[in-house]
């Protein structure tokens, strides 16, 4: 799969998807490391989050969030709910902005805020971090019961086909690039997903923006691969009338200690594939 192959097959799938009219393009900026955010993510570009690069590298193809409010019905992309505000600011005094946040509200007893916080290593050092907190409010006066999903799409290296990538725990989730020697772990502080899915690109995120009840497969296991993999996860939840509900998560890239260990064993599954 190369990258513009995977940019036509997610463009083709944005071109139907309902967007808001004020959107932004952030990027963020510090230390070694920029990120890039459409909030909008409509009209053949990527949804959300769409590049993250450290040291020079992009080691993101996508990472954004769909909901479903109830059991039935399909999951919806965040964007397809209005922007009610969103803005960037500088939080460390280095006259760049290394924080955004967008607050989408739909008049529909449904508010999603999403706030992306980057602190970039120093140069060279292939480390760099995202801090990411998610409100769900329920603006109803009864209980709403809902399901949110967080897919990423990491090319770690700026290469597709010779990732590792494990869901560890319901908390954790590891990727590792053997090429690059990179890896990249993202934790969820607070609370643990219900389900999770490691699949090939673009499986997970078809299922995401076709018109069906989709649920995660609850795949992940250790370390597996190599492939262009995606992973994502699943909240099922049930917010009280007029309360919040709070995702907390964090992302770190940095030089990854096993990957010399998967070299051999990718090589090898690469060259058969070859053959």
């Amino acid at each position: 799969m190369t990258k513009v192959t995977k940019l036509g097959i997610v463009s083709m799938a944005l071109l139907a998807a309902a967007g808001t009219a004020n959107a932004t393009i952030f990027t963020l900026a510090d230390g070694n490391s920029t990120a890039t955010v459409d909030t909008n993510a409509i009209g053949g570009t990527r949804p959300g989050m769409n590049s993250w690069v450290v040291d020079g590298t992009n080691q993101l193809f996508s990472q954004w969030f769909w909901y479903r409010v109830g059991s039935t019905g399909p999951e919806q992309r965040i964007n397809s709910l209005p922007i009610a505000g969103e803005f960037s600011s500088n939080t460390n005094f280095d006259a760049r902005h290394d924080t955004m946040s967008v607050l989408y509200n739909g008049g529909t007893g449904l508010s999603i805020e999403i706030r992306f916080t980057l602190r970039g290593g120093s140069a060279g050092s292939n480390r760099s971090d995202i801090a990411e907190q998610i409100r769900i409010t329920n603006t109803t006066g009864a209980p709403l019961s809902m399901s949110f999903f967080q897919y990423s799409d990491f090319d770690l290296g700026g290469t597709t086909l010779d990732d590792f990538v494990g869901i560890l725990s319901p908390n954790v989730v590891r990727q590792e690039d053997v090429a690059s020697g990179i890896g990249i772990n993202e934790t969820v502080v607070t609370p643990p997903a219900n389900n999770w899915e490691v699949n090939t690109f673009p499986v997970t995120i078809s299922k995401l923006d076709d018109a069906n009840t989709d649920n995660l497969n609850g795949n992940g296991g250790p370390l597996i691969g190599p492939a262009d993999f995606t992973w994502a996860y699943q909240w099922n939840i049930t917010i009280p009338a007029n309360r919040t509900f709070i995702i907390s998560k964090d992302k770190s890239i940095t030089p990854a200690p096993g990957a010399m260990a998967l070299l051999g064993l990718g090589g090898l599954a690469m060259a058969r594939r070859r053959r």
